[in-house]
């Protein structure tokens, strides 16, 4: 009976070792199965906007295609909090204005660019008409806030020709609650463009869109945004994201005309918590032309 005591004693930290190792395994299997899932619901959200169907084009009169691949404003392509911030949990959309205006100070710029089909193609800034393979766009913009609220503007490049759209999103202080409201304008000179070239060469009219916006904190890591305004907007629009976690995110949106939809990877730049950022989205306009972009800020 000594001699068995003894030897238990000898084999007992061995089995909490053994009992250690199993449950690290086993954490190790649910991360990995976390991170399938989250794929399988990437591929799957992704296939399904790229198989929309049936809905109008991005050319013709008051069709507004210069706004309908980015919107220019806060949202567009990487995540912001109901503060302001850009955030690794927040809203984000493609061409639908959300109501969060940046906080005070900060900036972000990007590019985006979306193809004349399923393949991405980056526009050549010595391509004639003609031989146009893709639609580019750049944009720049910051916030400035105070007792009075939140203001953002932004000037968008919309060719290379340097033609530019200005743009604004106020938000209003004193709101608490988990919906936040927003008013805006888009092309504020109205000489973006409504039709396309060919059109608005002949005249196709101002092209400036004022708007209301809001925005629903569903929960944590969920958003949805609702809105109405002017021409471009003069039909409605609406969507919803999904922080999926500290990196990726989802989201859908009908910007009035068309179903859009993508999946974005958001990245610190630096180690500090007051670093920049970069954000990465890929996605479909009316799931028939592929779309990215590509934004930084700090």
């Amino acid at each position: 009976l000594p001699g068995f005591r003894r030897l238990y004693r000898i084999a007992m930290p061995f089995r909490l070792m053994n009992s250690r190792f199993q449950r690290t395994c086993w954490q190790r299997k649910a991360s990995i199965f976390d991170r399938a899932k989250k794929t399988i619901v990437v591929c799957l959200a992704f296939g399904a906007v790229c198989s929309s169907f049936s809905q109008k084009d991005l050319s013709g009169r008051k069709q507004y295609p210069q706004f309908r691949t980015t919107s220019g404003l806060p949202g567009s392509g990487f995540t912001i909090s109901p503060l302001g911030d850009p955030s690794f949990y927040g809203a984000i959309a493609i061409s639908i204005p959300v109501a969060y205006s940046l906080a005070n100070g900060v900036w972000v710029g990007g590019v985006s660019f979306a193809g004349r089909d399923m393949q991405l193609r980056f526009p050549r800034f010595d391509s004639s008409e003609s031989d146009f393979i893709g639609n580019g766009t750049g944009w720049l913009m910051t916030g400035f806030g105070g007792k009075w609220g939140r203001l953002t503007a932004s000037v968008m490049v919309l060719s290379s020709q340097f033609d530019a759209a200005f743009n604004a999103l106020y938000t209003p202080p004193g709101q608490r609650g988990p919906v936040t409201f927003g008013v805006g304008v888009q092309d504020s000179l109205g000489d973006g463009g409504t039709s396309g070239q060919a059109i608005d060469e002949q005249g196709g009219g101002n092209s400036r869109s004022v708007f209301a916006t809001s925005t629903w904190k569903v929960r944590d890591n969920v958003f949805a945004t609702a809105g109405i305004g002017t021409n471009r907007f003069r039909f409605g629009f609406g969507g919803v994201s999904w922080n999926m976690d500290r990196s990726w995110s989802l989201e859908a949106e009908h910007d009035g005309y068309n179903f859009n939809g993508g999946v974005a990877y958001r990245m610190r730049l630096g180690n500090d918590a007051g670093s920049g950022f970069g954000s990465l989205m890929l996605g479909t306009i009316r799931g028939k032309y592929l779309f990215a972009s590509l934004s930084f800020g700090f």
